[in-house]
């Protein structure tokens, strides 16, 4: 549905104004405070309660009158009518039946009034207005969003525990191997048992000399015991080649706590480093993730089909052939929200775009989102500030009355 005829009477800066679009375009010119804005935006305020709309305060009562539909189709009328006191809206079908306020209102959609307010938005909202109209086919940029980020925390946390351990890791504490104090302390029992035979070996043999010495009759006893008691040291200095001395046993064990806190700490060592070494190889699998997502990601948005050419989404802002939105020109700017905005518009049951102060955009991106709302089935009401010159399809608004091109 289309505005097919616009009158306004004494509202505002406006005296008397009656158009015809017929569900064209209509591109209104002319100089400041003319009533240019005015005119364009009639289809809005017929639904607002403006304060002393009656031109010049003359008094007269004021109008706006808007017949809606297609041609040829039944149409619908709105009329608000001004007083200096009041203010009365009647909105009838082409059937008879009246249209209320609330439902006439939910037939706008809220950009087709001014395109430009996606500007007042967060980059965040900008981004998931734009997805609403982008045809990515089929990827999901905010899911895979979510997931980057997801990852880029878990990685960062990563990040932080391999440089804590790098502070508990240190140096490379020298290898030692765990010491055993129940076998050192066997070892010494064993060799000191050991000792404690030998000497008394010995200090028979010692005694048994002296005894040869003063008995010589129990020679024969004594020798023959003797080399017994011979075999018997020989044997045992045998087994002790296998023990290790005395003094080294006792050494160790003076030694054990020392020994065994050094092997504990190069256990602990290893077993951080292990852990290092794990956490290493975790993020080097998130950072490939994250690379081959944001690789995914990027293919996406460059084979999605963006209502503007150059447009695309990137760091989670819309950008214009690489420039964020918010550095753009007034043009661009103009552009790209109109561009945006044309699915919210054409989805309503009224298809009219309001586009105001056109001057500020150049010939070629005007051309472009003209076209844009057209192939949309959208109705576009402009209008340009003027210094006298019209152009091809323009009306002019001028003191008195209009002109047209």
């Amino acid at each position: 549905m289309k505005i097919l005829t616009l009158e306004i009477q004494n509202y505002k800066k406006i005296e008397t104004l009656f158009l015809e679009p017929q569900g064209k375009d209509l591109k209104i010119a002319g100089g400041t405070g003319q009533g240019k804005t005015t005119a364009i935006s009639a289809l809005w305020e017929i639904l607002g309660k403006v304060g002393e709309p009656i031109k010049d305060g003359n008094g007269e009562p004021a109008q706006i009158k808007i017949v809606l539909g297609e041609p040829g189709a039944p149409s619908v009328t709105a009329i608000r009518r001004y007083t200096e006191k009041t203010s009365n809206l009647s909105i009838i079908s082409g059937s008879g039946e009246k249209v209320s306020a609330k439902d006439f209102g939910d037939w706008f959609s809220s950009l087709a009034v001014n395109p430009h307010k996606i500007m007042e938005m967060k980059p965040l909202e900008q981004v998931e207005t734009l997805l609403q109209v982008a045809d990515l086919q089929g990827f999901d940029l905010k899911k895979t969003d979510q997931k980057i980020l997801s990852l880029t925390d878990t990685r960062l946390n990563i990040h932080r525990d391999i440089e804590k351990m790098k502070g508990k890791i240190g140096a490379e504490p020298e290898e030692i191997e765990n010491v055993s104090m129940d076998i050192l302390l066997e070892e010494m029992r064993k060799v000191e048992s050991a000792d404690r035979v030998l000497q008394n070996y010995k200090s028979s043999l010692q005694n048994n000399h002296e005894k040869i010495k003063k008995h010589k009759e129990e020679l024969e006893a004594l020798e023959a015991n003797s080399d017994h008691l011979c075999d018997e040291i020989d044997k045992m200095v045998m087994e002790a080649k296998d023990y290790p001395p005395l003094e080294v046993l006792r050494q160790k064990i003076k030694d054990s706590s020392s020994i065994n806190e050094k092997a504990a700490t190069r256990k602990k060592w290893l077993a951080d480093k292990a852990e290092s070494e794990k956490l290493s190889v975790e993020k080097e699998h998130i950072d490939n993730e994250i690379k081959t997502l944001r690789e995914i990601k990027k293919t996406s948005l460059e084979s999605a089909k963006w209502p503007v050419f150059g447009l695309t989404i990137d760091d989670g802002e819309i950008k214009y052939h690489e420039i964020p939105l918010s550095q753009c020109g007034r043009s661009e700017q103009m552009l790209i929200t109109g561009a945006i905005s044309a699915k919210s518009i054409r989805d309503k049951k009224l298809r009219v775009v309001r586009l105001d102060g056109i001057e500020s955009m150049s010939k070629a991106d005007f051309e472009t989102l003209s076209k844009i709302f057209h192939e949309n089935g959208i109705q576009v009401l402009s209008t340009r500030v003027s210094r006298g010159e019209i152009e091809e399809g323009e009306i002019e608004i001028v003191e008195g009355g209009l002109s047209e091109k």
